[in-house]
């Protein structure tokens, strides 16, 4: 995100999710927030709420607080689904609010290879499945490098305990 925001000379503004259940989502968007405010300190981050639940919203109040270029960052898998969605809304009212970008994009953030080890072929099911089976030493593998082994932990623990 950051090279990509320094190659345009943009910011950095990142949304993680307010959705919380047991099977997929099992950090509360407070956790979610603890966890990556800590991992990338020099990153403005957010949560969704209820009340601006999609990236839609989130376009709009980028949009209204002066942004005219856009550059969204996804899974190489979404980044056809995103072009579509924001080029059908872009200059377009709906329920989401308004934005009207001069200029937008979708990139991708990687390839993620499944059969890899380690962070490269992690994948949030994994994860859960690590900590749901007790094995922190997997799960630390798809933590960042950067990231402490108490830090890691305290996620771990976070996860296994909702």
């Amino acid at each position: 995100m950051h090279e990509e925001a320094k190659e345009k000379g943009g910011k950095v503004h990142l949304v993680v999710s307010h959705s919380h259940d047991e099977k997929k989502n099992p950090l509360s968007a407070a956790d979610k927030l603890k966890h990556v405010k800590r991992m990338f300190p020099d990153t403005h981050v957010e949560a969704s709420t209820k009340d601006q639940p999609s990236f839609l919203h989130h376009l709009s109040k980028l949009y209204k607080a002066g942004h005219k270029h856009l550059t969204m960052i996804a899974g190489s898998d979404r980044i056809e689904e995103y072009k579509k969605i924001i080029d059908k809304y872009n200059g377009v009212e709906g329920s989401h609010g308004y934005f009207n970008f001069d200029k937008h994009e979708v990139v991708s953030s990687g390839e993620r290879d499944p059969d890899s080890e380690g962070a490269e072929g992690m994948s949030a099911s994994k994860m859960r499945k690590h900590a749901s089976e007790g094995n922190f030493n997997e799960f630390k593998k798809g933590v960042p490098k950067h990231v402490s082994d108490k830090h890691a932990k305290e996620m771990y623990d976070d996860v296994i305990v909702t």
